[in-house]
Parts: C-alpha cells; sequence; structure tokens
C-alpha cells in the first residue's frame, strides 16, 4: 500500500543536504549560506523524498548562479507551516517562463540547458514529490536578480483532531 511519511523534523535533513552540497557551491564559486534554525515544527514527511526535493532544488540554483554569486537556504515556521526557501542571485527566470517552470521537459533557455547538460525533470519531479509530501512549492523571479523557490509544509494535525 501507499508509505506515510514519518513526524521529522526538518531541520537536522536540511543541514545535511546543504553540508553535502556545499562542495559543489564552493566548485562553481558561489556562497552557500543556511539560515535555520537548530529545530523546526515536526511535519509529516518522507525523509528521502525531502532530500531529493532540496538537492534538486539546491542543484538548480547552484547550476544558474554566476561564480561570485551566492545561494542562501532559509527555513522557519509561518502561521504553523514549515516554509523552507531557497533563494540565489542568478540570472532569474523570464516571466513568460515562470509558470511553466515545474511543467515536464520544459526548458527556459534551451541552449544554456543543452550546455549544462539538464533533462528539465528537476522541477517537475521537485514539485510532484513536494505535493506527495502534502507540501506545495512556488517560484518568484526577477530576470538579472535572482529566484526564490518557496516550500511549504503543514504542521502536524493533533492526534485527537477529527480527520
Amino acid at each position: 500500500g501507499a508509505s506515510h511519511g514519518t513526524a521529522t523534523d526538518l531541520a537536522p535533513l536540511i543541514y545535511e543536504v546543504v553540508d553535502d552540497m556545499s562542495p559543489l557551491a564552493h566548485q562553481a564559486g558561489l556562497n552557500l549560506y543556511i539560515v535555520t534554525p537548530p529545530h523546526l515544527p515536526h511535519t509529516v514527511i518522507h525523509a528521502e523524498q525531502m532530500r531529493m526535493i532540496l538537492r534538486n532544488l539546491l542543484d538548480n540554483a547552484i547550476k544558474y548562479t554566476p561564480a561570485g554569486g551566492q545561494v542562501m537556504v532559509e527555513a522557519g515556521s509561518v502561521e504553523d507551516a514549515v516554509e523552507i526557501r531557497v533563494t540565489d542571485t542568478g540570472l532569474g527566470i523570464p516571466t513568460e517562463a515562470l509558470p511553466h517552470v515545474f511543467d515536464r521537459f520544459y526548458r527556459v533557455d534551451k541552449a544554456r540547458e543543452r550546455s549544462q547538460g539538464g533533462s528539465g525533470l528537476g522541477l517537475a519531479l521537485a514539485r510532484s514529490l513536494t505535493e506527495t509530501n502534502g507540501g506545495t512549492i512556488s517560484v518568484t523571479s526577477q530576470p538579472g536578480v535572482g529566484t526564490t523557490f518557496t516550500l511549504r509544509f503543514p504542521p502536524m494535525r493533533p492526534a485527537s483532531a477529527p480527520a
């Protein structure tokens, strides 16, 4: 049957993924910052899927941010929900492309994507995994300024609350 997520404090998991990705960021000449408290309200997720989502977003941010730029991972609780933001100072996404960035095989810039060897699948996967885990993913971007992806996961419901 469907496997269910477990109650998880996402903070240590975020730190772990950022640690894993930092060599890649340094190689690309970027500063990778994490602004996240040591603990976050528990949310019900699949840890391995959550790692995939974060790796995907960080991989994208690193790929599209020129050397000297920065990538920041911020997390906190907003209205009881857990919110994780991945912000870069990269090339940005053209306004007309924003509605399509989560579509399978969509490429913002075909030539650039080819030179980077991207498949166009990363964000579609990130979105489907986020939704599988009861979350939402959204994006804001300004060309030439940077992009922010925001993940939001609902708080755990108390066991006693009616379904």
